[in-house]
């Protein structure tokens, strides 16, 4: 968040997000049951990566580049792969520039207490006994 706030980058800190199997739009109907729930934003590729990450104790975030408004806006412009694209296009310069200067601050941060409290958060979770052991999730 630090360096999308210093590039400038129109950012929503946390939210709620849903993942439908893609590639489709969701339904009205979806898309307001997705909403009565707290929905932020529906998105198709956030799964299965963060679950994976966090069964296996990594540090993970994601970054979701939004192209359009969800079908209940009325108002809006009815999305298609076209508008999609064009806005996918317009903004894939702000995500690079974002990963390459959040990788060069990730990579001076010391990660090790933070990969040591995930993996006992991921080690925990695991419903065996303390005597078995899991090998990626060892501190």
């Amino acid at each position: 968040m630090a360096t999308a706030t210093d590039l400038k980058l129109k950012f929503h800190d946390g939210g709620f997000g849903i993942c439908i199997e893609g590639p489709r739009y969701s339904s009205k109907a979806e898309s307001r049951i997705f909403r009565s729930w707290g929905a932020n934003l529906i998105n198709m590729t956030m799964m299965p990566e963060c679950v994976l990450a966090k069964e296996l104790g990594i540090p993970y975030a994601t970054t979701a580049l939004v192209t359009d408004y969800d079908c209940w806006r009325e108002d809006e412009q009815q999305v298609s792969m076209e508008l999609v694209m064009k806005t996918f296009h317009e903004n894939s310069h702000k995500a690079k520039n974002l990963f390459i200067e959040a990788v060069q601050r990730i990579a001076k941060e010391d990660w090790k207490d933070e990969i040591a409290r995930l993996k006992k958060a991921a080690r925990d979770a695991v419903m065996v006994g303390p005597e078995f052991s899991i090998p990626h999730l060892i501190v």
